[in-house]
Parts: C-alpha cells; sequence; structure tokens
C-alpha cells in the first residue's frame, strides 16, 4: 500500500510541474489556472518591492479608473501613471496582474485603506465641475521643428530618429529636455553632453515656445510634451 501511495505522490507531483508548461503527463489530473498565475507571480511581484523600496510608486492600472484620478495621484502623490515593464521581451502569464495588485496593496498600507477609492470620488467631481485633467497640447511645435531641422540639420547618411521629451512650466518655459534614441526597447535619454543633445537644445532654442501645458484644478501644471526629430 505504501508503494502505491508513493508512485501516486511521484506521479500527481510530475502532473503539477508539467502543467505549468501547459502540459498533462496524467489524464484527468488538471492543473487549475490560479495555480499557473501563482507561480509566475515572483518576477511582477519582485518588481514591485523593488520600485517600492526605492519609493516609487506605481498606479495599479488593473484597476479601473480615469485619466483624472491617475493624473491627480501623479501630481499630488508622485504615484506614476506608467505601464509595467519587466525589462526584457518576455511575458509570463499573471506577471504583470501581480505588479499592480501588489502596487495597490502597497498604496493603501501608505496611504490608509480606501485611499484609492476617495481619490477616485474626488476625480469624478473635478470631472464634473470641468476641472478635471487635461492634456497637453503641443499646439505646432513639431512643425515648426520638423521646418528647423530641414533648414540647419547636419548632413548625415542616412536618417536617425529621436524621441525628444520637453518638460514645461505651468507658464509655458521649457526647464528640462531630455532626449531619447530610436533605437529598439530604447529608455535610457542620451548624454546631455552629446552633440545630438547640444543640437536638439540648440533647435529648441531657436523656435518660439506655442505649447499648451497640461491643467488640473483648473489650473495649468507642470507638463511634458513629447515631440519627434529625423536628421
Amino acid at each position: 500500500m505504501t508503494i502505491i501511495k508513493n508512485l501516486l505522490s511521484v506521479f500527481l507531483l510530475l502532473g503539477c510541474v508539467t502543467g505549468v508548461h501547459g502540459q498533462t503527463l496524467m489524464t484527468g489530473v488538471r492543473v487549475q489556472p490560479q495555480r499557473v498565475s501563482v507561480n509566475y507571480c515572483g518576477m511582477g511581484s519582485e518588481k514591485a518591492m523593488k520600485l517600492i523600496a526605492s519609493r516609487q510608486f506605481y498606479f495599479p492600472r488593473s484597476m479601473k479608473s480615469s485619466l483624472t484620478l491617475r493624473k491627480l495621484l501623479e501630481t499630488e502623490y508622485e504615484i506614476t501613471d506608467k505601464g509595467y515593464n519587466d525589462d526584457t521581451c518576455l511575458r509570463y502569464v499573471g506577471d504583470e496582474e501581480c505588479f499592480y495588485e501588489t502596487m495597490r496593496i502597497e498604496i493603501e498600507k501608505k496611504w490608509g485603506r480606501g485611499f484609492l477609492a476617495t481619490q477616485q470620488r474626488l476625480a469624478d467631481q473635478l470631472d464634473k465641475e470641468g476641472k478635471g485633467y487635461y492634456e497637453p497640447r503641443e499646439n505646432g511645435m513639431q512643425e515648426l521643428l520638423d521646418r528647423y531641422l530641414a533648414e540647419n540639420a547636419p548632413g548625415r547618411l542616412g536618417e536617425n530618429g529621436y524621441s525628444v521629451r520637453v518638460k514645461i512650466s505651468p507658464e509655458k518655459r521649457i526647464i528640462d529636455l531630455e532626449v531619447l534614441s530610436g533605437g529598439l526597447f530604447a529608455e535610457e535619454p542620451i548624454p546631455r553632453n552629446s552633440w545630438v543633445y547640444t543640437f536638439l537644445k540648440g533647435a529648441l532654442d531657436n523656435i518660439p515656445i506655442s505649447c499648451e501645458p497640461a491643467r488640473l484644478r483648473g489650473k495649468p501644471i507642470e507638463s511634458l510634451i513629447y515631440l519627434h526629430a529625423w536628421f
């Protein structure tokens, strides 16, 4: 009897192990979806806890929300409105959900139970009053930058693309500038002492600033404007 029990245990264990990868060794042994999610939850939760340890909180996008809520939390509580990124080309089932659930739990630990629901009611009220979040507008700055580049960009073999991230003040002044290369998965800005950065900074210094900052609570706020450059 003991031998039979041991053999059954081995078969069940093999069924669970292979079931995690979408296969089943034994007919009738079924692996529940919840078990698969639990097994793949480590990376998402680990990524979330590393960010939280460095005082970075991401809004839990798995929950229903309004744009005003997300921007309200980003502006007033530094809870970033940014999607989950595991820094790899791979994505495991349940990973993203675990990341956001960990963020939700830790946010409510820090700011109190019911915090997100309370903030959503506030955001809904702001929207009702016409004081919700309004996105920034570049108002033709892209066209002006394209025209400047066409006339002044140095001659090069082929074209390279860049994403230009401009931070503007509520008074429409440029207060910071970052340039990202157009390479695949480019996340880090290029060095500020590079000639490309210096050239693009000079380009923006030579065109009128016509952008409109975002608005929240009925007032203009510090905003990011995204432009593109090819040369």
